[in-house]
């Protein structure tokens, strides 16, 4: 955490700041009589602050301008945790903490001599411009160039070999530098699902061995209502990613038995770099506007509308703002929720197991966000501005698996989150990103063999989530019912008992329930 506070000399006033401990994710600039404090852009920190006693205490961690604030928790934001689709600009605005300021992503934090703030945005992907390599070419030479780095500078490097194309490509691009690496796969939890052989085939291609470890669901704590968090680690907002952390903390002790300073490499931001975003048909429009007839029949027929319709949602140019006004009105106010094709965001939905109170303070929490300030999206390509957005929530697993368990000497990180690839990646024309990642393979030709772009569908982990469900239900019911958000009448506790009678509940539903159980788990570690 980091004080700023004001003094006269000589009739001048002077800002000062001083550091209370090693929060090294702030960046802190002195510009021209004034400071401006900011967290780099997909760094995976929040920035925080909060005026005590006439100094602004500013923070990556809310937690700790909390405790000196003697703050409660917010009841609007663990609402807010329990709803997986709230907009990213709108959830990045939300503090966990009363009377805690927090700054959405690329906004920066203007402070003059008088102690006057001022919130402003920034350009996050400013740095493209900078840019001149052809972007497909420069992403291939940044790819290796990277598996070499990580050679010298690590005393080992493995990997997640989970079959998935974005792991398995890693595992291409560090063979073809010459890099030695340890490889980890899980057992399948079903033979439907033959992401397992497939990363057998990579292994046995590029002539390396992968570990195989136990089935996913054994390690999962996607249903972890109560536990500590390890190594006594202090989240600035709940683990979505614990269906993982078992098997991150594995690695993270495995390693611990060497004593190595090991680079373990994840496919993390793969999908987001070279796959249509769901705004791809309105960016397509945009750079093609010749091909406007076959992009409306396209969403007419993958969104069951009229072609009228379909015209309409494809043209309309409403601000970021406007549109997520729109929808946040008529989820709280009418209920009504209308997904359009090409729009900056997915329909926002309440969740089932949210109260009536619940719901209440969610939209008054979404009122006050939109209120407050006027929402700037992170680029004015509808399809960019969601691969950043969801590039910045792959950057914050990184960061929390890494404080989590940094001290084990491990770093978790991904080819495809470098800020170099990305600035490459936000010049790739959209329409040339197809499902099958055809983009990659251009990139990647000679590297990575064409048969691992033939496949049609994805590994499918279900299977994983109803038994880790079925191996921690009844523990997790007991805690949430005795837990802090039924405390605050935040969960519709009925709809729950009802579902979970259920021999075999809906997937959506345990979706649901593993939000919850992140969500409690975090309000009880930090009060």
């Amino acid at each position: 955490m980091h004080i700023i506070s004001t003094s006269a000399k000589g009739g001048t006033k002077q800002l000062h700041c001083r550091a209370l401990d090693n929060d090294s994710g702030v960046t802190i600039i002195r510009n021209a009589g004034e400071m401006v404090v900011s967290v780099p852009f997909l760094s995976g920190y929040s920035l925080y602050w909060a005026v005590l006693n006439g100094e602004i205490h500013v923070a990556t961690n809310a937690a700790a301008i909390a405790k000196k604030a003697t703050a409660k928790i917010d009841d609007g934001f663990l609402a807010a945790s329990l709803s997986p689709n709230i907009p990213f600009p709108i959830a990045e605005a939300i503090s966990p903490w009363q009377n805690i300021r927090r700054l959405p992503a690329a906004k920066q934090l203007h402070i003059d001599s008088d102690m006057r703030i001022h919130e402003c945005w920034e350009c996050s992907h400013a740095t493209v411009s900078q840019v001149h390599d052809e972007p497909l070419t420069g992403i291939r030479s940044r790819l290796l160039q990277m598996a070499d780095q990580y050679a010298r500078r690590a005393e080992s490097i493995s990997i997640d070999l989970s079959g998935g194309l974005d792991s398995s490509a890693t595992a291409y691009i560090l063979a073809a530098r010459g890099v030695s690496f340890e490889a980890y796969r899980f057992a399948a939890d079903t033979i439907f699902n033959d992401d397992a052989s497939i990363a057998s085939h990579v292994m046995a291609d590029i002539g390396v061995s992968a570990e195989s470890i136990a089935p996913l669901s054994q390690h999962s704590k996607a249903f972890d209502a109560a536990s500590p968090y390890p190594n006594a680690y202090q989240a600035d907002q709940p683990i979505y990613w614990s269906d993982t952390e078992g098997y991150v903390g594995w690695l993270a002790d495995r390693n611990d038995s060497t004593g190595d300073g090991r680079i373990h490499l994840t496919g993390l931001g793969g999908d987001e770099l070279f796959s249509p975003m769901p705004a791809w048909p309105w960016s397509v429009l945009r750079e093609r506007p010749w091909q406007a007839i076959s992009l409306i029949r396209l969403c007419s027929r993958l969104g069951g509308m009229s072609l009228g319709s379909a015209a309409r949602a494809l043209l309309n140019s409403k601000s970021l703002h406007s549109s997520l006004k729109a929808s946040i009105a008529n989820a709280c106010e009418v209920g009504a929720v209308h997904g359009v094709a090409g729009d900056w965001h997915e329909p926002f939905l309440f969740p089932r197991t949210l109260s009536a109170y619940g719901r209440e303070v969610l939209c008054e929490k979404l009122h006050d966000v939109l209120s407050g300030q006027r929402l700037q999206p992170l680029c004015n390509d509808r399809s960019k501005h969601q691969l950043l957005c969801s590039l910045a929530m792959q950057s914050r697993i990184l960061r929390q698996a890494n404080a989590m368990f940094g001290a084990h000497h491990i770093e978790f990180t991904s080819l495809f989150l470098d800020p170099a690839v990305i600035c490459h990646a936000l010049r790739i024309p959209e329409h040339r990103k197809t499902a099958d990642k055809s983009i990659m393979k251009s990139i990647l030709e000679g590297i990575v063999p064409d048969v691992l772009f033939a496949r049609q569908e994805k590994g499918d982990y279900t299977t994983s989530l109803y038994r880790a469900w079925a191996y921690s239900a009844s523990t997790m019911l007991a805690d949430v019912y005795d837990g802090i958000l039924v405390d605050k009448g935040l969960i519709n506790r009925a709809y729950i008992e009802r579902m979970s009678s259920m021999p075999s509940p809906p997937t959506s539903f345990l979706f649901e329930m593993q939000r919850l159980a992140a969500t409690e788990r975090w309000a009880r570690n930090v009060q």
